[in-house]
This record gives C-alpha cells, structure tokens and sequence, in this order.
C-alpha cells in the first residue's frame, strides 16, 4: 500500500469511529429520554440526522463523486426532518424532499453501474429500464387504487412517489449485495429506511382510514420509528466508507493501465 493511500485510511477509519460513538450516544440518549419522560427528545433526534449530514460532507473530500451524491441526499432528508419533526407541519415539503432524498439514492444506484466498463454493462441498462417501468407501474396502480378508494389530495400523491421509489430503491441494493460490504451496508440502510416508513404509515393508519388500532400497536411503532430511522441514515454514511466510487475508480484505472500497456506492446511489435 502507497503512502498516499495510508494517508486516506487512517483518518476515514478515526471520523468512523467518533462518528459511531456519536450516533450511538444520541441514539441511547434519546431512548432512554423517551422511556424516562413523556416529552419528545425531538432536537436530539434532529442532531443525530445533522451529524450524518456533516461526516456525508466531510466525506467528499475522500471520496469525491459519491460523497457528494449521499450528502446531496442526505441533506434533502434533513430538510425533510426539519419540517416533519422539528416543526411538525408542512408535511407536502417534507415528504416531497425525501422523494428527492430517493432520486437521488437511485442515481447513486445506476450511476456507476451504467458507466463503468464492466462485463455485464448491456445488463446494467436492461436492470435499469426494468427498473423504471415496474416504479412507474407501480405508483400509477397505487394512484389508481387511491383515486378509487380514499381519493387523492398531494400529501398521498406525494407519499406514494416517495415510498415505492424507496421501496423499489431497497429492491435494487438487495440485488447488489454480491457487490461487496459497501453494498451490504447501503442495501441495509435501505432496509432499514423501509422498516421505519412502515412503522410511520402503521401510526397513521387510523387516522388516514378511520381504523382504531391497539393501543400496545400504536406506542410499538412509535417507539420502532427512530429504532430503524437514525441507524438506516448511519449505515448510508458508513457505505461511503468502504468505496462505492473508489471501487469502480480503480477498476477503470487499472483497466486503463491494462490498454495503456497493450498498446505499448502493439507498438513495439509493429516497430519490429
């Protein structure tokens, strides 16, 4: 290993490990706050979202493109936790800026895949189109059975662009897993993401259809709802880590060395 490079491990792996610490902190304050006093530890919550927001950043410098796709990402999820949580109104914003969260999650998706030259390139645009349809199918059929049955006002609209792109964002880490541990951990967060959105639709389940859920139900998912969220937006951060980019960069340098080097050969063969 270059000098170069040992220079970039060694400070990634120390902002990781005070980042853990952090986030775990916050994590066991605000629960045990919760269990221990009726109010919501609400700008606590807030903070463990801003400090994924912050080490996202500082990880550009480290890992460049795709450091700035998550921290693109992750600070429209803030925008969204600010009106959702901290504020607790505007939620057509909120939920509408974690469908951006979303889009951009999915261009982080593809956006390697389809420009590295990679044996199964041909696959990564057919994974791509299929992709696009079964989303658009799946939120006009979601559309539809709305219009039919509740009706439709923004706010759904926007939660059902929002939760099947998430959903089907989930989908498509799954399938990547094989790709190595920073998928394995995006793909998790992801999850994790779902998980939490499930619990948020099961507290708003009555309310939306006039269904009266149990008691021990409601105070479940209540509590679920930032058990699954702030590790999810943790473990995005910690995807960036491993290299999702810097896995490709170097591929597609040494692929570029590799022609550099036949070329050279031609060269000299023909010179003979």
């Amino acid at each position: 290993m270059d000098s170069s490079l040992k220079e970039k491990v060694t400070p990634v792996k120390c902002i990781y490990a005070v980042f853990l610490a952090a986030e775990a902190a916050i994590f066991l304050a605000f629960n045990v706050m919760a269990a221990v006093t009726p109010a919501d530890p609400v700008y606590l919550k807030y903070s463990g979202v801003l400090l994924c927001l912050a080490i996202s950043a500082i990880m550009i410098y480290f890992y460049g493109a795709d450091g700035a796709i998550v921290t693109c990402a992750i600070a429209f999820t803030a925008v969204s936790d600010f009106f959702i949580l901290v504020k607790d109104s505007h939620y057509e914003i909120g939920v509408t800026t974690f469908f951006v969260a979303q889009c951009v999650y999915f261009f982080r998706l593809y956006f390697k895949r389809m420009n590295a030259r990679v044996r199964f390139g041909k696959f990564n645009v057919r994974a791509l189109y299929i992709s696009l349809v079964l989303r658009t199918a799946l939120i006009f059929a979601t559309l539809l059975s709305l219009a039919l049955t509740v009706g439709l006002n923004y706010l759904l609209c926007a939660c059902t662009f929002y939760f099947i792109t998430l959903l089907c964002n989930c989908a498509d880490a799954l399938f990547t897993v094989r790709g190595g541990l920073k998928n394995i951990l995006f793909a998790i967060g992801l999850l994790l993401f779902v998980c939490c959105d499930v619990c948020v639709g099961l507290h708003n389940f009555g309310s939306v259809l006039g269904v009266n859920l149990p008691a021990w139900l409601i105070s479940f998912v209540r509590y679920a709802i930032w058990i699954f969220y702030l590790p999810s937006q943790a473990l995005i951060v910690c995807s960036l880590g491993h290299g999702i980019v810097g896995a490709d960069g170097r591929r597609k340098k040494a692929e570029s060395a590799d022609d550099v080097s036949k070329e050279g050969v031609r060269k000299e063969e023909i010179g003979k």
